[in-house]
């Protein structure tokens, strides 16, 4: 279903722009059943999450979004959790890609990965308190997120004006921060390294 999400429904067409809202279309209607048939999928999942018995299991992403919305906004609940597993999808598979590729190119950190990691125990039990011990896995993590951003841009409303960098940034103006133009900022007048080891 993110396949077809992906491929079709999100796709958008000329009849998004050039008809107004409310018009019907075989698109539309093709939208709404997938609408339909997504939103029978995440409640189930929801409904099989919550059920499982949570006392002895480590905490996850799931359980701060219930504590945060509660069972009473479950509507909400399932907005959250659907924006997680599609845009959770598409960034996580790039990330991952990159971070397999980048050692790759550089045996000595694969293989210090590798040490670092038979070093811990990463079955299901384990796995949530190990990862703080995960040191250098994480360095290759967010060195792969500064050189390889998952995501292109995002943007932002400003909701009051604002002076950055010399630049003055009326209010109700939409900031469009792009990530992959943010990897050669200047730190301390040089640019960054772009060499995966050093950049370590």
């Amino acid at each position: 279903m993110v396949s077809e999400y992906m491929d079709t429904v999100r796709r958008p067409y000329p009849t998004d722009v050039l008809l107004p809202d409310g018009v019907p279309t075989l698109l539309g209607a093709r939208r709404a059943l997938f609408r339909r048939r997504w939103t029978r999928l995440i409640h189930a999942i929801i409904a099989m999450r919550t059920g499982r018995a949570r006392a002895d299991a480590p905490r996850d992403v799931f359980d701060l979004l219930w504590e945060a919305h509660d069972s009473d906004r479950e509507d909400l609940l399932a907005d959250e959790v659907s924006t997680m597993i599609v845009a959770g999808h598409e960034t996580t598979a790039r990330t991952l890609f990159w971070m397999c590729t980048l050692p790759a190119k550089a045996p000595q950190w694969q293989t210090a990965l590798a040490v670092e990691a038979r070093r811990v125990d990463l079955s299901a039990e384990g796995a949530s308190t190990s990862l703080l011990k995960l040191m250098l896995t994480r360095a290759v993590v967010e060195e792969t997120l500064r050189l390889y951003s998952p995501a292109f841009m995002t943007g932002r409303l400003a909701k009051r004006a604002h002076d950055i960098c010399g630049t003055r940034i009326p209010e109700g103006s939409i900031v469009l921060i792009p990530y992959w133009l943010c990897t050669g900022i200047l730190v301390g007048g040089q640019p960054r390294e772009h060499s995966f080891p050093r950049a370590l």
